[in-house]
């Protein structure tokens, strides 16, 4: 979880067979700060502090933060075909005018520094479905262009333009729709 995170703990609200048990509910809400609990509150929600005997049923319950984090966590640490993987952020930083091949087989973020110059983009290892993005980080100097790998289907028909201002960054989405095509999407600009 990321740091700081608010939980809620719902305890014997229902007991091991699925029957309700209201006279024993109890929620805790706490925060956890990497992997420890740092505070806790017992009895929110008006209910009571209870004395829960072992085989107690407890629930999390769940907020918007957490399922993000649970999407993210499935997305970098599984392959599409579900094959539990842990795939961290590929970074590149081609010579100027190179050709930099992206690697799909090494996970499913990726982040080009422009050099001082343009570059052509080509990728290998892909899988038909596989998900992956691509992040665009101008230099200092900014106006740096990408020739994108061939048998991209974009929106609109077309490559989008990509923000030239010094220092910002593009982030696009794809889809295989087989080992070597792709749809392409727009996922941020000018960041």
């Amino acid at each position: 979880m990321p740091t700081d995170t608010e939980i809620t703990l719902t305890f014997d609200r229902v007991d091991a067979d699925g029957a309700p048990t209201p006279a024993k509910v109890e929620r805790i809400t706490g925060i956890i700060s990497g992997s420890n609990l740092i505070t806790y509150t017992r009895a929110i929600d008006n209910t009571t502090d209870q004395a829960h005997s072992a085989g107690a049923v407890v629930e999390y319950i769940w907020n918007a933060d957490d399922l993000a984090d649970l999407v993210d966590g499935i997305l970098v640490e599984h392959s599409q075909t579900g094959k539990h993987t842990i795939k961290t952020v590929t970074n590149y930083s081609p010579a100027a005018a190179a050709t930099q091949n992206i690697d799909l087989s090494l996970g499913n973020e990726f982040r080009i520094q422009m050099p001082d110059g343009n570059v052509i983009l080509t990728t290998s290892n892909g899988s038909d479905g596989q998900k992956f993005i691509v992040t665009i980080i101008q230099d200092a100097v900014g106006s740096r262009t990408v020739t994108w790998f061939a048998t991209i289907s974009w929106v609109d028909g077309s490559a989008p333009t990509l923000t030239t201002t010094a220092s910002k960054k593009d982030t696009l989405g794809f889809i295989a729709t087989s080992s070597d095509t792709f749809d392409g999407y727009v996922v941020g600009q000018n960041i």
